[in-house]
């Protein structure tokens, strides 16, 4: 069996902004993602979706309501990236948005173009939802 990196989201929280505006106008979904396998990843572009999720959207329209993607630097073992991303609440509310889904690495979801994008150990680590 080969030695391959693992990719996953290893720490995520919506944080409030440091500086004077109106509370909660603004907010930051920070998250980290580190490869926890035992060799070094390749790099992926994009190799972060962030979706934002509606889980009771109108007919016709699919649950993800806004989507944003970033590239992911090659990671050695242990190593990690981080990300921050900011937000309005009033705006996700309006849309029905109830959480972020963080998909790593992801193309490697079976049944998406592309499939295997970045080679790892283990795929089923990959999504993180973080609510709002």
């Amino acid at each position: 069996m080969p030695i391959l990196p693992d990719l996953k989201v290893i720490s995520a929280e919506i944080q409030p902004l440091n500086f004077p505006i109106p509370s909660g106008l603004i907010k930051k979904l920070v998250f980290r993602v580190g490869n926890i396998g035992r060799a070094p990843s390749s790099a992926g572009d994009p190799g972060v979706y962030v979706n934002e999720i509606n889980p009771n959207p109108p007919p016709r329209e699919n649950t993800i309501r806004g989507q944003k993607s970033y590239p992911l630097s090659s990671l050695i073992p242990g190593g990690s990236q981080l990300y921050t991303q900011y937000f309005f609440p009033f705006l996700l509310s309006r849309k029905g948005i109830k959480h972020f889904e963080i998909i790593v690495n992801p193309k490697s979801v079976p049944g998406h173009p592309g499939y295997g994008q970045i080679e790892e150990s283990d795929y089923s680590n990959n999504t993180q939802i973080v609510n709002l």
